[in-house]
């Protein structure tokens, strides 16, 4: 009896796990404030690809991301535990340049902020992680702009 009870709490936190990475359609971070050179938002996805559209220039500079859910998660979960990261915009005045994050769900989107002293440490850090794990080489390589 407790075997089989075992057995189906794990088949529901398998099946939680799966809809939680099904759930979420995709991430972008979108440039705002001053840029020196243009630069596009970037969208990461697991199901398909999904082309950026938040500013005029990303149907020239945007970049989509479809990768893996190893990678995805990688990213995901970088993202959701981040230091840098805020809910407020408030707290990004006196900011030149910030990243706003948009996580779009089945159900929501959340959205982040990412003030621009932290942006190089940032990407870097997720870069690296995303090495480390030796994740989508493409997503890596894609990372090293922002």
């Amino acid at each position: 009896m407790k075997l089989r009870i075992l057995t189906i709490a794990l088949m529901l936190l398998s099946m939680n796990i799966k809809s939680y990475e099904q759930q979420t359609f995709n991430i972008r971070f979108i440039h705002g404030g001053e840029e020196l050179k243009p630069v596009g938002t970037l969208s990461i996805s697991v199901a398909k690809l999904i082309k950026p559209t938040d500013r005029d220039m990303d149907n020239i500079y945007g970049k989509a991301v479809k990768t893996d859910e190893k990678s995805f998660n990688i990213v995901m979960d970088f993202v959701r535990g981040n230091k840098y990261l805020n809910t407020n915009p408030q707290k990004l005045r006196g900011n030149r340049e910030y990243y706003k994050i948009i996580i779009v769900s089945q159900t929501n989107s959340n959205i982040l902020y990412l003030g621009e002293k932290n942006i190089i440490v940032f990407f870097g850090t997720m870069r690296s992680l995303l090495i480390n794990h030796k994740a989508d080489p493409n997503l890596i390589d894609i990372l090293k702009y922002y």
